[in-house]
């Protein structure tokens, strides 16, 4: 199975829903949802309250980032989400997220076969590749 790996964003809905809607203000999120789903990854969510997410898992809108973190806080939430992503036990990895959840997870992981795609791109250059791309 290959695993695509989308980070939450701070742009969320105000009410109970999904982490696939809950994410869906951000237009970064929404793109690269299409994106995976076009190219037919199982993909799920990285959320810094929720940890490792099904687009359908129902979740509380929360204000809350990696990047907040404590560097014991971020060990520990890496970890957690590896467990539940070594627990399916993908054959690749591509993580469509920012750097703090790439370098907190893959540490961690089972499966060595994994990617950062977005690696030394900002914002604009993921959109642009993405707007190119769906």
């Amino acid at each position: 199975m290959n695993l695509a790996l989308i980070s939450c964003s701070k742009l969320i809905k105000e009410t109970s829903c999904s982490a696939r809607e809950m994410y869906s203000k951000s237009t970064l999120f929404k793109k690269t949802y299409l994106y995976c789903q076009k190219a037919d990854y199982s993909i799920y969510i990285l959320s810094a309250k929720y940890g490792f997410l099904t687009p359908q898992t129902i979740i509380n809108p929360y204000d809350f980032s990696v990047k907040n973190m404590s560097k014991k806080e971020k060990l520990e939430w890496g970890q957690w989400v590896a467990r539940n992503i070594n627990n399916i036990n993908p054959s690749k990895i591509d993580f469509y997220t920012g750097i703090e959840y790439f370098a907190n997870v893959t540490p961690f992981l089972d499966c060595k076969n994994f990617y950062y795609p977005w690696k030394g791109l900002g914002i604009g250059q993921r959109l642009s590749f993405l707007n190119k791309s769906i």
